[in-house]
């Protein structure tokens, strides 16, 4: 299994402990994030090998502008945007996120999602 780490950023708590117990009952190591802001200031250090983001991230910024922000300093950074609109997907396409998956989702479909990036 790679040694990488997942980030999962979501302003919901219920949604980021959830995915970590999943994640993390499979042998992923996670770390999780309220703001997209606080993932920004650690993508570039770290051995980061994914990112699962919700679209809302509070104060008016969304988890698509945060992608762009992202993908500059990591260009080859998978990341997967997760959203209840639909309409969202092609926001985080544009943006350049690897993968859409709208909410309500399976827990287990978007760990099978983020380990084939990761293989």
């Amino acid at each position: 299994m790679s040694n990488k780490l997942v980030a999962i950023v979501n302003h919901e708590p219920g949604v980021k402990n959830m995915l970590t117990l999943v994640f993390e009952a499979r042998d992923l190591a996670v770390v999780s994030y309220h703001r997209g802001e606080d993932l920004l200031s650690m993508a570039i250090e770290s051995n980061l090998g994914a990112v699962v983001m919700g679209t809302n991230m509070g104060a008016n910024r969304r988890g698509y502008d945060i992608c762009k922000s992202l993908l500059k300093r990591r260009p080859e950074l998978p990341i997967i945007g997760l959203s209840a609109d639909p309409k969202d997907c092609k926001k985080w396409i544009d943006s350049g996120a690897s993968y859409f998956m709208a909410e309500p989702f399976r827990p287990y479909v978007l760990l099978n999602t983020v380990r084939s990036y990761l293989d």
